[in-house]
């Protein structure tokens, strides 16, 4: 099932992202996994009140194109990485029609 999100959808499906689905997803693709640059394994996930996981924006110094994206960092050397919201939440919303 491939689902489709326009821009009027597309931040209401990114809001309905919770942090137990994030976090589901994250260590399904094994994006959890060791840090490149020091070998941790332990990230954290910046909560918005109510429990939420934040969502950051990544802009282009050279063009006004902005990527909304979920950061996970390194509890040891603050190392970060993220994750295209958009792409995560087309992904959860498809798994949750999935179990339905």
């Amino acid at each position: 099932m491939s689902l489709d999100l326009t821009i009027e959808n597309e931040l209401d499906a990114i809001h309905s992202v919770t942090f137990d689905e994030l976090v589901d997803y994250l260590t399904t693709i094994e994006a959890t996994g060791k840090c490149e640059a020091c070998g941790n394994f332990g990230w954290s996930i910046n909560l918005k009140s109510g429990g939420k996981p934040g969502i950051s924006e990544i802009r282009s110094l050279d063009t006004p194109d902005m990527i909304l994206a979920f950061v996970l960092m390194c509890k040891k050397c603050g190392n970060l990485r993220t994750s295209s919201a958009k792409f995560v939440a087309k992904k959860i919303i498809e798994s949750r029609a999935s179990k339905s």
